[in-house]
C-alpha cells in the first residue's frame, strides 16, 4: 500500500532518516531500531481525535486516512500507527507479520508487530511503536523461558514465555511496600500470540475506537 517513494519521503521527511535502503543493506538491525525510536518519539500514540466522534459513528480508519495522519504527525491508535509501520516496512525489505495481543481478557484488542529473520535467519523481535509502555527497542523473542530485565528511565519491563505461542509482557509496579515479594511487583501488560494476523482480525475489537 506504499511505495517504495512513498516509504523513503516519510523516512527522510518525517523521521529525519535519509539513504533507507542502502542503510538497509549496510545494517538492517541499526535501521530498523532507528525506524522504530525515532517514530515514537516524531509522531504521538493518541486517540483524542475520536472524543469529538460519537461511539456510535466510530470507524476505523482507511489506509488512505491513516497515511494523511502519519504524514502530519498528528498520530493516532494501535491499529494506525502499526499498520502504517508494517506498510513501510515491508517496502524497505523486512519480513514484518501484524500480532495480536489480549489485555484484560480479550485477544486482539492491541495491535503488534513481528519483524522475523533480522539479525538472523528465523530469528523474531517485537516491535511496538504505539503502547502506554513503550519499549524505545526492538525485543529479541528468541529465548527459552524469560528474557533480560528491561530499564529504560523509570520504566521496568520483561517478557516471559507462557508457552510455545505465547508471550507475557510484564511490567514492575511502583510499589512501596518492602514486604511485597519481588515476583509479587510484576504486573501482567499484555499477552502476544505469536501466530500471525491479518489486518482484518483487529476490527471486531478495535472498531470503536
Amino acid at each position: 500500500m506504499l511505495s517504495k517513494e512513498e516509504s523513503e519521503d516519510f523516512l527522510n521527511s518525517i523521521l529525519g532518516i535519509a539513504d533507507c535502503f542502502k542503510k538497509f543493506e549496510q545494517n538492517k538491525v541499526q535501521l530498523l531500531s532507528d525506524i522504530a525510536y525515532s517514530f515514537m518519539h516524531a509522531i504521538p500514540f493518541q486517540t483524542v481525535h475520536a472524543i469529538n466522534v460519537p461511539p456510535g459513528e466510530r470507524h476505523l480508519p482507511t489506509f488512505e486516512e491513516i497515511k494523511s495522519s502519519m504524514m502530519t504527525r498528528q498520530g493516532g491508535s494501535c491499529y494506525s500507527m502499526n499498520y502504517f509501520l508494517r506498510e513501510v516496512l515491508v517496502s524497505i525489505g523486512y519480513q514484518v507479520d501484524y500480532i495480536g495481543a489480549k489485555a484484560f481478557g480479550i485477544d486482539n484488542v492491541h495491535l503488534t508487530l513481528i519483524v522475523r529473520s533480522l539479525a538472523q535467519f528465523g530469528d523474531s523481535h517485537l516491535v511496538d511503536i504505539s503502547t502506554c509502555l513503550p519499549t524505545w527497542r526492538l525485543i529479541p523473542l528468541d529465548f527459552n523461558e524469560a528474557s533480560p530485565v528491561y530499564k529504560q528511565g523509570f520504566l521496568e519491563y520483561k517478557f516471559s514465555r507462557k508457552d510455545n505461542n505465547t508471550i507475557s509482557f510484564f511490567t514492575i509496579r511502583n510499589v512501596s511496600d518492602n514486604t511485597v515479594g519481588e515476583e509479587d511487583k510484576w504486573f501482567l501488560f499484555y499477552e502476544i500470540c505469536l501466530t500471525p494476523c491479518t489486518i482484518d482480525d483487529f476490527t471486531a475489537n478495535l472498531q470503536s475506537l
